[in-house]
């Protein structure tokens, strides 16, 4: 029976944790309907994996959350370290003679009321986020000395824990004070996904300068997305943001950081709160719990710990996370003198172990044509014909060709038992295809692309990559072997792309195939992958003795070879994945016995199935 490949299972089931650095995801409350509560189980992952809620009671218009449903609403989120309440100046009063130290008595009932309203129905509020608001044409600000007698309100009364948070919903000079102001602990940025996209109101200028300023750079930013506000659902829209955000912050010191919150809220009744998941589990869907969730467990893909995010990902509603391959270190650009025609790179550090990978010439005396060839370790799927579904190749460029009519085509190199890079593997400077490789993708690289951005093969290159790496998987005679996959000029070029390598320091920016695959039959025991576990695996066992943990195939245990394994392979001896070849009825040999038949199956006198085992190198 087919399974997914065992990483999908995990991130499929959400059973990821984040490290200490990855970005929070907290969820609105808004119009929350009383079907909610009715329909724990609808949104249960969702409500035991959020960071933090915000509490907003406003009515919903059809069947509302009565007080005891919100109590069970609330008490169904595990995590409760963040819960937020908003704090409108048009909630202090709107009597607009109340300024400073006039409105200190409307502010202390207010406050009073918002945290009382949290006992009542079971939360503690952590955070309060004040705001300005126009009502009826009024214009209701906060002033310097509201806010001071606030927080003093709030340190005097035993609420000293409660944060402040100021929304701001545009990149006034105001709202950059506010944020720089040290009474503020942290900033909510207020806006549709289509304003994040767009920069409207240069809210995503206001991120940047949050995310670098010497005042706030110790401060949460929390980005609250209420609707998308352009063509595609709220949804897509949010997930693009996470994408974009990739970009304009980076990922290690900043999409993986604990100071980025999403926060998806709704302010529409059409807007659905479940299901999380459809598809008996197996699909996200437009909804907010399943948005929420689907920011929760695919963090790997949006904070670029499993390659850089695509718009067509953040589109997808699948749940399964596509697996990476990350080019491995000795990849390199292999060089062939213009002049002489020699080629060199083999063997050579500074070649082989850059954190740059070049396509096209580099140096002018001699002058050298350089392919980029790049090393990936076939993945352990189980024993199974054709495991690749899908497949993509990944670079980063950082420099382009501007001129030459020259484009940089992708093809894939056999696979060798060693990852290391040989000078035979080099080809260039010719549009007649390699006889001695498979051609992926024609003209991946072309002149004037996007530098310091991710490209991407092509349908054509994706369908060409999935027949070449079932072809060099081979049913699982590939398993730990590498396959190489090389850029090479198609013509003579003065110029040159070029890409980080797998040497480079993020991993989000090297080279990788990105893929999703299903596993085979695995038979714990059958360490030579012939579907019988039988004497020829003891021998298997033997030569492996000591070795590290994942050098045997089907090898459940995470230790060094060893007891573990042998009682394993003795506990299943005789079994078989196929009828066929059952040994079901012999008797597990003993150690004196197993030398003989060891011994017997080296001359080939039992045994004529293949013995041979991927290691790792």
């Amino acid at each position: 029976m087919k399974k997914l490949a065992s990483f999908a299972v995990i991130m499929f089931l959400g059973h990821w944790t984040p490290s200490s650095q990855a970005y929070q995801v907290w969820m609105g409350t808004h119009l929350m309907q009383s079907s909610v509560a009715t329909n724990l189980d609808d949104w249960a992952m969702t409500a035991s994996l959020l960071d933090g809620v915000m509490i907003n009671r406003a009515p919903h218009d059809t069947n509302p959350a009565s007080n005891a449903e919100w109590r069970t609403i609330l008490g169904q989120v595990s995590d409760t370290r963040n819960t937020m309440a908003p704090f409108a100046r048009s909630q202090v009063t709107r009597n607009t003679n109340l300024v400073n130290e006039l409105a200190f008595g409307a502010i202390d009932a207010e406050l009073q009321r918002v945290i009382g309203l949290g006992n009542s129905l079971g939360y503690e509020v952590d955070h309060l986020m004040f705001h300005d608001t126009r009502v009826d044409d009024n214009l209701y600000s906060w002033t310097q000395t509201e806010a001071q007698h606030m927080r003093e309100w709030l340190d005097t009364n035993g609420h000293e824990d409660i944060n402040l948070i100021w929304n701001a919903r545009n990149n006034s000079q105001a709202n950059r004070d506010w944020a720089a102001n040290p009474l503020v602990d942290h900033v909510l940025i207020e806006g549709s996904a289509g304003d994040f996209l767009t920069n409207a109101n240069s809210k995503t200028t206001l991120l940047n300068w949050l995310w670098t300023s010497p005042n706030t750079v110790g401060k949460d930013v929390i980005l609250q997305i209420p609707r998308s506000e352009n063509a595609m659902t709220q949804y897509a829209a949010t997930r693009r943001v996470a994408v974009k955000l990739g970009q304009e912050l980076g990922f290690e010191n900043g999409v993986q950081s604990e100071r980025l919150v999403f926060l998806p809220v709704t302010y529409d009744d059409n807007y659905a709160y479940l299901p999380e998941t459809t598809s008996n589990g197996a699909s996200y869907t437009n909804s907010l719990s399943s948005l929420a969730l689907s920011l929760l467990e695919q963090r790997p893909l949006f904070e670029g710990r499993s390659g850089v995010p695509t718009n067509a990902l953040a589109d997808s509603f699948v749940r399964e996370l596509p697996l990476s391959l990350l080019s491995s270190v000795p990849d390199g650009s292999l060089r062939s003198d213009k002049t002489t025609g020699e080629v060199s790179g083999q063997g050579l550090g500074f070649v082989i172990n850059s954190d740059e990978l070049n396509v096209g010439q580099s140096g002018s005396n001699p002058a050298y044509d350089r392919a980029a060839v790049m090393v990936f370790q076939l993945p352990d799927l189980g024993s199974i014909e054709n495991p690749f579904q899908t497949a993509s190749f990944q670079g980063f460029l950082t420099q382009t060709v501007t001129s030459g009519s020259v484009g940089g085509d992708l093809y894939g190199i056999a696979r060798r038992v060693a990852p290391d890079i040989l000078n035979s593997d080099y080809y260039g400077q010719t549009d007649a295809p390699d006889p001695n490789a498979v051609l992926l993708q024609d003209d991946l690289l072309v002149e004037d692309m996007a530098v310091n951005a991710t490209f991407l093969t092509s349908a054509t290159g994706n369908a060409g990559l999935v027949e070449f790496l079932n072809d060099q998987y081979a049913g699982g005679e590939g398993i730990g072997d590498y396959v190489f996959l090389r850029l090479n000029t198609d013509a003579n070029t003065t110029q040159r792309w070029s890409l980080n390598s797998g040497d480079a320091s993020d991993d989000a920016l090297k080279p990788q195939l990105i893929y999703r695959a299903i596993e085979g039959q695995f038979l714990h025991g059958d360490y030579n992958r012939d579907g019988v576990v039988d004497a020829a695996d003891y021998t298997v066992w033997r030569d492996h003795l000591g070795a590290p943990a994942g050098t045997l195939p089907n090898d459940p245990h995470s230790g060094t070879i060893g007891a573990d394994q042998y009682n394993t392979w003795r506990n299943a001896f005789g079994q078989s994945l196929s009828a066929t070849a059952s040994v079901e009825n012999a008797a597990v040999p003993e150690p004196n016995s197993l030398a003989v038949l060891v011994l017997l199956a080296g001359c080939g006198s039992l045994f004529s199935r293949r013995t041979s085992v991927a290691t790792n190198d």
